[in-house]
């Protein structure tokens, strides 16, 4: 076997062999809807709430469109028919996805006094179950972050206990559009050149 085909054989098997990566974290819901598939599961939680603001015993369960899953806090949760969150400060809010494969989460995510006014003294920490880890501080309650999943199913999102009440809004679950990792778009534009030159070569013995 020449070099130039071998070169060939280890460009291909690294792409195969290239590690998985976490997911892409987009800022804007428009960016965000346009990775996203048609049929996704959108919900504002203008349902299964309380209109007083009570605690609701965990879990809240959601689905629609094929996808589905549950939202849990210890202590409860806190759902006013407009976001949802964690009753006491100091619980994680977990969404444990159990209906349709998902690869794109993405909504509105920033923090609040247990009175509900707006702050921004406290960050919003998510984690995914890809590994993925995001931390940020809310400017706004329009604040965004979307997740595209290029490698594994996203199976939960944890947002992790900080020193403030979560608030969820705009949440949109479905499937990403397929996009190629850059390394691997980068692994095969090299294949391709080495494979060009071994061609040229052959042309010019010839």
């Amino acid at each position: 076997m020449s070099r130039i085909a071998i070169s060939v054989a280890v460009c291909i098997l690294t792409v195969f062999a290239a590690p998985v990566s976490a997911a892409m974290i987009i800022t804007d819901s428009g960016s965000f809807l346009s990775s996203v598939q048609p049929g996704a599961f959108f919900n504002d939680f203008s349902t299964g709430g309380d209109p007083s603001g009570a605690r609701i015993p965990d879990p809240l369960s959601y689905s629609g469109s094929g996808f589905a899953y549950t939202v849990s806090a210890a202590g409860g949760l806190f759902a006013d028919n407009d976001v949802i969150g964690n009753w006491l400060q100091s619980s994680a809010v977990v969404f444990t996805f159990t209906g349709a494969t998902v690869t794109a989460i993405g909504g509105n995510f920033f923090m609040t006094t247990t009175e509900g006014v707006f702050i921004t003294s406290a960050p919003v920490s998510i984690q995914l179950s890809d590994g993925t880890i995001e931390t940020f501080t809310a400017s706004s309650t329009s604040a965004y972050r979307g997740f595209i999943s290029t490698g594994p199913a996203i199976t939960s999102m944890t947002l992790q206990p900080v020193a403030g009440s979560y608030n969820v809004d705009n949440l949109t679950v479905g499937t990403a559009v397929a996009i190629p990792e850059p390394t691997t778009i980068g692994l095969i534009a090299t294949a391709g050149a080495i494979a060009l030159v071994a061609r040229r070569r052959r042309l010019s013995r010839s």
